[in-house]
This record gives C-alpha cells, sequence and structure tokens, in this order.
C-alpha cells in the first residue's frame, strides 16, 4: 500500500467512514446468523460496519441480531415486513455508510481476510468498481467445490458484459462501489435472481469488474436457498436477458449473445420441465448434475 492509499484510509477511519459496509438480508435465520456474524467479527482488518435488515422473520432472528447490535456499535439493524431480499438489501443499502457494499448472505462465511485481501486489491486496482474474488460451495454432504473453478479462474482477470450473459459468474459477496449502486438504482425486487439482474445492468452501464482468484468466502448450500429451485433461477434469467436487451443498453454484437443465451436457457427450461414430470425435480436435476458431471469427464 502506497503512503497515500494509507493516509486516505487513515483519514476515512477517523471520519468514522468505513471502507466496507456488509449488508445482511435476514429471514428466518436465526440458525445460521450467527455464525454469519462471527465470521464478519473475525475479520483481519476491521475498516468495516455491518448493516443487518430482518426481513419479518417469525423466529429467534431478531434476538440474534439484537444480541450483537448491543455489543458493538459497527453493527446496525433494521426490522421491515417481509418484502423478499432485494427489498431488504436496498434497506440496507440506505443505512449503509461505507464506500463499497458487500451483499452477504444469512447462511454464508467470510474468510478472516476477506476485507483485508479485497483492500488488498482496491489500492492495487483503484479503477475498478466491482472486486470479486472466488468462493467455497458446502454441500450438505460435506462436498467442496469452488464457485469459479474454470482454469481462467486461476489468475486475476476480469469479466465484460459479453462474458456475464453466457455465464452468471460472479459470487454476490462482491465489493460493489456505492456509486456504481446508485447509478444502477439498486436491486430489483421484481426478479427472482437480483443478484444477476444486478451484475448486469451494472456492467452494461460501464463499471468494471475485477476477480481475484483466493477463496473469500463460504457458500453453505443448503434445498431452501433460492438458488436450489434450477427452474425458477433459469426462468427468471430469461427475463432478466430479455429486460436488458430491450433497455438500449446492449450493442448490436451484445444482442445476438443475449439471443443466443435466451435460446439455449429455453432449452434448459424445456428439459427441466420435462424430466421434473417424469422423475419429480429431485430426481431430474441428479440425472442432470450426471450429464453434466459426464461430459465435464470426457473433456
Amino acid at each position: 500500500m502506497s503512503r497515500l492509499d494509507h493516509r486516505c484510509r487513515v483519514a476515512r477511519r477517523r471520519a468514522k467512514v468505513p471502507r466496507f459496509s456488509i449488508i445482511i438480508p435476514s429471514y428466518n435465520a436465526a440458525l445460521t446468523l450467527g455464525r454469519a456474524i462471527d465470521s464478519v467479527l473475525a475479520q483481519t482488518d476491521d475498516d468495516w460496519e455491518c448493516v443487518i435488515v430482518d426481513d419479518g422473520s417469525t423466529d429467534d432472528t431478531a434476538k440474534v441480531i439484537a444480541s450483537y447490535c448491543k455489543n458493538d456499535k459497527r453493527f446496525f439493524s433494521k426490522w421491515q415486513e417481509n418484502a423478499g431480499t432485494a427489498a431488504a438489501l436496498n434497506t440496507a443499502a440506505t443505512l449503509a455508510s461505507g464506500d463499497f457494499l458487500v451483499h452477504f448472505d444469512a447462511d454464508d462465511e467470510l474468510m478472516p481476510t476477506y476485507c483485508e485481501q479485497t483492500s488488498s486489491l482496491i489500492d492495487a486496482r483503484p479503477d475498478y468498481d466491482i472486486y470479486a474474488a472466488n468462493a467455497l460451495q458446502v454441500t450438505p454432504s460435506d462436498n467442496h467445490v469452488l464457485f469459479n473453478n474454470a482454469e481462467s479462474f486461476s489468475s486475476i482477470i476480469s469479466l465484460t458484459i459479453e462474458d456475464l450473459i453466457v455465464r452468471p459468474e460472479i459470487y454476490v459477496t462482491a465489493a460493489i462501489r456505492k456509486e456504481i449502486f446508485v447509478k444502477v438504482g439498486g436491486f430489483c425486487s421484481n426478479t427472482y435472481n437480483e443478484d444477476y439482474d444486478f451484475w448486469l445492468k451494472a456492467l452494461a452501464m460501464g463499471a468494471r469488474h475485477v476477480f481475484q482468484p483466493e477463496v473469500l468466502s463460504v457458500y453453505h448450500v443448503s434445498p431452501q436457498q433460492k438458488t436450489a429451485n434450477a427452474l425458477r433461477v433459469r426462468e427468471s434469467d430469461f427475463v432478466i436477458i430479455e429486460n436488458l436487451i430491450n433497455s438500449g443498453l446492449l450493442s448490436d454484437e451484445q444482442v445476438a449473445i443475449a439471443r443466443r443465451k435466451q435460446t439455449e436457457l429455453q432449452k434448459n427450461i424445456a428439459t427441466r420441465k420435462r424430466l421434473y414430470k417424469m422423475v419429480g425435480q429431485k430426481g431430474a436435476e441428479r440425472i442432470i448434475a450426471l450429464k453434466r458431471s459426464s461430459a465435464e469427464g470426457s473433456t
């Protein structure tokens, strides 16, 4: 870190403006929220605040939140009527004061060096807007798989809008420059897959993405998560891409890429619907997973 960067960070701390606002949407997350918050407290760099929104929980989520807010001034919270993940994130963002927003799910974990290593990346490459890293996916059967497992993600890279249309490759805990969040207009509450929608809009509006290969978060896979509904995710992605095409933000070449992706999604959706009728959702997803694994093994 340069002397100038160090002075800027010291000045920011004296002004009590953190570099990172970690925003956590929470709905009936009493069983996992403590683990998530503990991973925030374990950060080796304390240039953060944490804003937690209770999205109308009916379990003991409020008690968990209160226990942390009572003991640490870096935690802020707000309760609201249940309105969904995107609305909770947007509420948290309005309360956040940090330079960067970090969407952090209530059932995940941050690695202890998340803030430290992300800060280092920001200092080394200050001209970007979305600072991402790899994540470790942990399944209920304790299998560990990298979120970004392609060879191209073994070094620092930048994804373009074209890359992201083809495949959603940014994990949710990427640090977003606050100005970009405001420019995009926050997360869309009318879509199922609000993260993918946000990343696409941000890149289409000129935001720049950079990825470092270090694993800086842990994604605990569970059947209760929104992403577990693979069919609905893909149906949502189709609509997201259609809205992006209609936004006028894409070039003709980018529109062509988006249309090809929609065709691929249509085939995927049709296959899933057919298999769901034949063997049910769980059976269908097992068959698809086996075919994917076989295809990857043969390449």
